[in-house]
């Protein structure tokens, strides 16, 4: 859920404490010619965080926590609150980091998703955020992905499972904060990030930016009227978009997502719109045992990969924070309500607690897309599109 962070810190020794961690190796730049320092700054890294110490005595740490999570090796899998809460008190115990004093200064928010359809074919139909245009995204690897930057944050979506060579689509959405206050108002402190009700503001302002996204979708044109013809091809063209005012990309927008929820073959937005929304859900809430079906990347994760925060050195216990304890709960994988009272088996909600109706649309929910998918695609095949679908199908 949360990524990437940028931290600050200006406690009183801290600096000094941190450059005699066991675990940190620091160095600096140095003059060749007369062995003086150049800048007096030393920078360390340790599982894919990056420490600087500055002349004065202040320190910044930044980096993925995800990764940090998984040694530094990743973040394609799930990484759910109890999880940051886990890795917050490990980085307190080890580091010495004091979580309500520790200020944030970036963050990135972001979820995984595995939808049915290649991800690329996603990226290559986006055309704007708002009215600014996506741009490609430098991924390390071999990943793919598109980005658009405004003043306060950006918008970045990518192929999270090409960028680590995964056999399963994932598709990550992600918003980079880089001025907090557009997030929350005041300080924001490392602290935070184990709150629930700052993971679910959190997690609507990242729903709310995907709604600004605008991708162009596939429909059969002849069953459009000439307004909605228009309106249509007015929202292929990224110019057109940039040369809007809000309220006029509010209108327009709306008049093509009704066209696409009434002529849309694919609805590519609001199939990735659901599965962000009920993976966040998820993640937010519930113990990381509990993901939605649509994720199970994690247990691919050897035994040995998976092992957290294996450390020789503990600094400082001063901060520390007592460990989470999540009761073990189940959820259903279609509508996120706690089966734990269920048998252990149960995956989806069940007609003796919540009724036949509810339970039958349950496992609907689940199996209708794939069922569906297939056969929509064979239907399109009939009809004459605006471009080839065939990016589209789901490659496995």
């Amino acid at each position: 859920m949360y990524d990437f962070v940028k931290i600050r810190i200006s406690e009183k020794d801290f600096a000094k404490n941190l450059q005699n961690n066991g675990l940190l190796e620091f160095t600096t730049a140095v003059n060749e010619k007369t062995g003086e320092l150049k800048d007096g700054v030393y920078t360390a890294e340790y599982k894919d965080l990056k420490f600087t110490i500055y002349p004065s005595g202040t320190a910044e740490i930044k980096g993925s926590l995800h990764k940090y999570w998984n040694n530094g090796e990743h973040n394609y899998n799930d990484f759910h609150l109890s999880d940051i809460k886990d890795v917050i008190n490990d980085l307190s115990q080890t580091f010495g980091i004091n979580p309500n004093t520790a200020r944030l200064e970036n963050l990135e928010i972001g979820l995984n998703v595995s939808p049915a359809f290649n991800p690329d074919a996603f990226l290559n139909s986006l055309i704007a955020y708002k009215n600014t245009p996506f741009s490609t995204m430098k991924v390390k690897g071999q990943g793919k992905g598109k980005e658009a930057y405004l003043n306060q944050y950006g918008i970045k979506i990518y192929n999270k499972g090409l960028q680590y060579r995964q056999p399963d689509n994932i598709l990550r959405f992600e918003k980079k904060i880089t001025i907090m206050d557009c997030l929350k108002k005041g300080h924001v402190y490392l602290a935070d990030l184990t709150k629930p009700e700052f993971a679910e503001h959190g997690l609507r302002q990242l729903w709310e930016s995907y709604n600004e996204v605008i991708l162009k979708e596939p429909v059969n044109k002849s069953q459009l009227t000439k307004p909605q013809l228009r309106v249509y091809d007015l929202a292929l063209t990224f110019g057109s978009w940039q040369e809007m005012t809000r309220k006029q990309r509010y209108d327009n927008r709306r008049k093509y997502t009704e066209i696409i929820q009434q002529f849309g073959t694919l609805k590519l937005h609001e199939t990735v719109r659901e599965l962000l929304i009920k993976k966040g859900n998820v993640l937010s809430g519930i113990s990381k045992k509990d993901t939605a079906k649509n994720s199970n990347v994690l247990s691919r994760i050897s035994n040995e990969k998976r092992k957290r925060f294996e450390r020789s050195v503990i600094v400082s216990k001063r901060y520390f924070i007592p460990p989470v304890e999540t009761p073990e709960k189940r959820a259903c994988q279609s509508c996120g309500k706690d089966i734990s009272h269920q048998s252990k088996k149960s995956k989806f909600c069940s007609a003796k607690y919540v009724g036949y109706e509810q339970a039958h649309k349950c496992r609907n929910t689940n199996s209708n897309p794939r069922n569906n998918f297939a056969r929509k695609l064979k239907r399109l095949e009939l009809n004459g599109l605006l471009f080839d679908v065939k990016p589209y199908m789901y490659t496995k």
